[in-house]
Formats: C-alpha cells, structure tokens, sequence
C-alpha cells in the first residue's frame, strides 16, 4: 500500500513528466505509469523516502510543472534530487521502459552465484 493517494501522486507525477520527458521510443513518466504501481514498487524498498517524497509533492504548487521542478532545484537540491532518484527508479522499473532502452533487467540468478562466488574467495582469502 503506498502512502500516496490519488491527488498526492498528481503532483510529482506531473513534476516527474518534466524530468522524464518521451523521447526515442521511450515513454515519459506518466506514459510508463510511474506514478503508480511502479512508485509503490520503488517505496516498498526504501520506505524511509516516502515522508519526505511526500513533503515535496505537498510544498510543490499548482505552477506549470516546469516552473515548479525549476522553483524546486533553485531552492535546493534535496527536494528536487529526491523527486528525480524515486521516479527514475520508479521509471525502469516498468519492464516496458527496460525493454525500449534494450536492458533486460539484472539476471538475479547469476548475481547471486557471482556474489556467492566472491564471498567464498574473499572469506578463503583470510
């Protein structure tokens, strides 16, 4: 369950349509849904930005959106870099947006027999 309703996802949606813009075959950030299942998916693995995200959405203004994203990196970077961070991550999330830039998606499988690999050699190595 996110912490964000309908009307508190509108703003950085709209916010994060700026950052992420369409272009080359590649959704923008509202195309690729990231306001929704993707943003639950991102805040479900560092819940601890959730308030501040959520701090963001609630001091931007009803501006148009590109004054309100360039308002918000004027009066400092946190706020702006976070509204960036979550929903770029939100973004590559949605398997769509993974397949139009030709990434796959981490084979996890093999990541995990890499680091199993390595802590193997490392605790032999001491």
């Amino acid at each position: 369950m996110s912490p964000f309703n309908a009307a508190q996802r509108a703003t950085p949606a709209a916010l994060a349509d700026v950052v992420i813009p369409p272009g080359g075959g590649i959704p923008s950030a509202s195309q690729a849904e990231s306001a929704g299942q993707w943003l639950n998916a991102a805040l479900a693995t560092v819940p601890e930005v959730s308030a501040p995200l959520l701090a963001v959405a609630d001091e931007a203004g009803s501006e148009e959106p590109a004054a309100e994203t360039a308002r918000l990196k004027a009066s400092g970077p946190l706020g702006c870099d976070l509204l960036c961070t979550v929903f770029a991550a939100a973004h590559f999330l949605n398997p769509a947006v993974r397949r139009a830039i030709g990434y796959p998606g981490r084979d996890f499988a093999n990541a995990q027999r890499t680091t199993a690999s390595c802590t193997r050699s490392s605790a032999s190595a001491t």
